[in-house]
């Protein structure tokens, strides 16, 4: 009898959908929603009477299961209303865990966490490879080592060095480029000025002025850079 009432439910509103098609809504509401409310209720009842049968004569038990339920839901609703800060708090255990990964910060805006040597050493992703760049606001453009320029695939072969740097191990020549794309987390930049040096003159490639330039603002708080697009 009860799966009867349930059947002759769907068949109604099975009905008002059919006659109301061309309206697009079912006592004022969109015919999407109604269909929706119209599932959930149907799989509510037919769950909540098998649970009943299954508790028949176990009433303590009974309350027991739903209190457990209600708590689930209870955590399920409070996470999602503070989703928002839970995915913040995460992102920074992220953060924290993976030194060097941008994290998102807001609209157009990363974070990236300092490395235990001191220094900002941040992941990115150049000409579709991904490589680590030390930022430096002291260097005038983007700087690759050798080795990177040919992870990231460029034409060693083709480069002229002939641009004069300082490294820490003195001056030498470098090689100009041009970086079709750099990406850290959700910042993107295209036809980024760069310069490759030498073989063994430089340790780490280096996120100078060339990249930084182009940002809205970077700042430093602590051990926390945030480059703003």
């Amino acid at each position: 009898m009860r799966y009867g009432m349930v059947l002759l439910v769907i068949f109604v509103a099975v009905g008002l959908l059919i006659v109301n098609h061309d309206r697009g809504e079912v006592f004022g509401l969109p015919s999407g929603d109604f269909s929706r409310i119209v599932l959930l209720g149907t799989v509510a009842t037919v769950a909540g009477a098998a649970v009943l049968r299954g508790f028949r004569g176990r009433f303590g038990a009974l309350l027991q299961s739903a209190a457990v339920w209600l708590a689930l839901v209870f955590v399920l609703v409070a996470g999602y209303g503070y989703k928002e800060d839970l995915k913040a708090f995460a992102e920074r255990a992220v953060a924290g865990l993976s030194p060097g990964t941008a994290i998102n910060a807001g609209p157009g805006a990363v974070m990236v966490a300092k490395s235990n040597d001191g220094h900002f050493r941040v992941k990115a992703t150049v000409n579709g490879r991904t490589i680590r760049l030390v930022v430096d606001t002291g260097a005038s453009s983007v700087v690759l080592t050798d080795r990177d320029a040919r992870e990231i695939g460029l034409d060693m072969a083709r480069l002229r060095y002939d641009i004069r740097v300082s490294t820490a191990n003195g001056t030498t020549q470098a090689a100009p480029v041009v970086l079709d794309r750099i990406e850290i987390g959700e910042i993107v930049e295209s036809r980024v000025s760069a310069l490759v040096a030498r073989p063994g003159q430089l340790e780490t490639s280096l996120l100078g002025n060339s990249f930084l330039s182009r940002m809205a603002s970077f700042t430093i708080e602590g051990d926390r850079l945030t480059l703003r697009r």
